[in-house]
């Protein structure tokens, strides 16, 4: 939900305005290693990212970012990392969705016994904005309930970079790498054969409906899932 014209800074502050607060401070921890590492026996001119499934977005993500740039890192480790980012439509539309859900959570709490309908979430989510409300009643909301109302309308997926143009490039991350305007450092690129059995306990809760059956959206992401971590490569016996 950062990515909306109600709680962005109107391009005073185009960091800010960008959505990509997770990038963002994965630069600022860098900056500090920069400034600090060497207090510890550090090099900070041997400076290695790495991370695996979200942690490969956040790497190359970095590798993509104007903003990560002048030396900050020096080599890159991407194991079962996507290319793919979200334009900024696609985070709008995200954001909208998020705020609709918390308009719910908050004005079914005020009137359990007659919650609301999507529709209405998304009329009254249309209203403050018209009214120039809506900037207010995000920041009225606790943190806690950002995440609550995605458990209860919706479920938790993940998020990609935002092609803002400025801490993600506008086009997103392969035109990127294509045009050569990258921080250009050796870099190790992976994918792990079960990189999705972890997930699958996540549909643990899943297998017991009320009448004993699997829920058919659960089982089909849980046949996926099986699939995906049974799968043997042919010279792996």
């Amino acid at each position: 939900m950062v990515f909306h014209p109600d709680v962005q800074t109107g391009g005073a502050d185009p960091l800010s305005d960008s959505g990509n607060f997770g990038t963002l401070d994965t630069i600022q921890a860098l900056k500090w290693i920069q400034a600090n590492i060497a207090e510890f026996g550090g090099d900070p001119n041997n400076v290695t990212i790495t991370g695996e499934s979200g942690g490969a977005h956040n790497v190359l993500n970095l590798m993509t970012s104007p903003e990560a740039g002048n030396g900050l890192f020096h080599q890159a480790v991407s194991q079962s990392g996507a290319i793919t980012t979200r334009s900024t439509n696609s985070a709008r539309n995200s954001a909208n969705s998020h705020i609709e859900w918390l308009i719910r959570l908050i004005e079914d709490r005020r009137t359990p016994t007659t919650p609301i309908s999507s529709a209405q979430a998304t009329q009254m989510r249309l209203d403050m904005e018209a009214a120039g409300t809506l900037g207010t009643y995000l920041r009225a909301a606790e943190g806690r309930d950002l995440y609550q109302a995605v458990f209860n309308y919706s479920s938790l997926g993940t998020y990609g970079g935002i092609e803002d143009g400025t801490v993600i490039p506008a086009g997103g991350r392969l035109p990127a790498f294509n045009s050569g305007n990258f921080n250009n450092v050796p870099v190790v690129l992976g994918a792990n054969e079960y990189e999705r059995k972890s997930f699958m306990p996540l549909y643990g809760g899943a297998l017991k409906g009320a009448t004993g059956t699997i829920p058919s959206a659960a089982g089909k992401r849980l046949v996926g899932s099986a699939r995906c971590c049974l799968h043997r490569r042919p010279d792996s016996g």
